[in-house]
């Protein structure tokens, strides 16, 4: 069973977290890796998982991931854990469960797993990974070791964008990727979903979904279009693949940056407490 983990050090940010799992020798029943969604909780439970038992796809490397479309962790799969755990591992000498987005679960699927931690099999570790840890029980949250994640920093990001070339503004895809690895990787495949954008400002729907990630990219729509105002280089714009729908919009009232930013620092404040956003201008 690998002891030292160095490998963690190819992992982006969280550098107090790769030193405690580097030196922690024996590994406790139960650790939560709690953090803002995006971090890479995931990927490090995995990683020192895999570490730990010596290889990828081991049998006694356990995955629960939330699932169907509420994106939560069926009952059934919380008894299916428990009965596994009742056996012994297969190969190595301890069995690691990794439980992703464990705040994911309803009251009996949570109450049932409560069980398993106030009485774990010697051999057994969980990991639990959540990005609300204020809803978990907290009786789950006080039988787990706490690994706190945080943001990655600009320099983890500034290196991420740098080792892949992208010809994309370097400032726009830090300040969008707000210190998620996540993020960062979904600008880069233009996996990340504007439609929500483009339906608030040219439909005139309200713009619903994740507020923290969708007002900055708003933000920079608005950049972009003072940008264009003043003459820039089509190539200087974050948008420079929708320049025909900036160019749309040209003739629309275009506020102040200053002024913009002020609303928007209340539209977020606004979607905090659940209110949809309406039109800024």
């Amino acid at each position: 069973m690998t002891q030292a983990p160095s490998f963690l050090n190819t992992l982006l940010g969280n550098q107090a977290v790769k030193n405690h799992l580097q030196q922690m020798s024996s590994l406790p029943s139960a650790m939560l890796f709690s953090g803002p969604a995006g971090v890479g909780k995931a990927t490090f439970a995995k990683a020192f998982a895999q570490a730990r038992l010596g290889r990828a796809g081991h049998p006694d490397l356990i995955l629960l991931e939330p699932e169907g479309k509420s994106q939560m962790h069926p009952i059934e799969n919380i008894r299916n854990l428990i009965q596994r755990l009742a056996i012994p591992p297969y190969e190595a000498p301890i069995t690691i469960v990794i439980i992703d987005s464990a705040d994911r679960m309803l009251p009996y699927a949570a109450n049932a797993l409560l069980k398993t931690l106030e009485e774990p099999p010697t051999y057994a570790h969980l990991i639990l990974t959540s990005s609300h840890s204020d809803r978990l029980l907290p009786t789950i949250r006080s039988r787990c070791q706490v690994l706190p994640f945080q943001p990655l920093k600009r320099d983890d990001l500034q290196a991420f964008f740098t080792q892949r070339n992208t010809s994309q503004n370097l400032d726009a895809l830090i300040t969008l990727s707000q210190g998620s690895l996540s993020r960062a990787e979904k600008l880069l495949s233009g996996d990340l979903n504007l439609e929500p954008i483009f339906d608030y400002l040219e439909n005139n729907k309200p713009l619903t979904g994740d507020a923290e990630e969708l007002l900055p990219l708003l933000q920079y729509w608005y950049r972009d279009r003072h940008l264009l105002a003043a003459g820039a280089n089509p190539s200087q714009l974050f948008y420079k693949e929708h320049l025909d729908r900036l160019k749309a919009h040209v003739s629309r009232p275009l506020p102040s940056l200053e002024s913009l930013h002020l609303k928007l620092a209340d539209a977020l404040e606004a979607t905090h407490r659940g209110i949809k956003l309406s039109a800024l201008t």
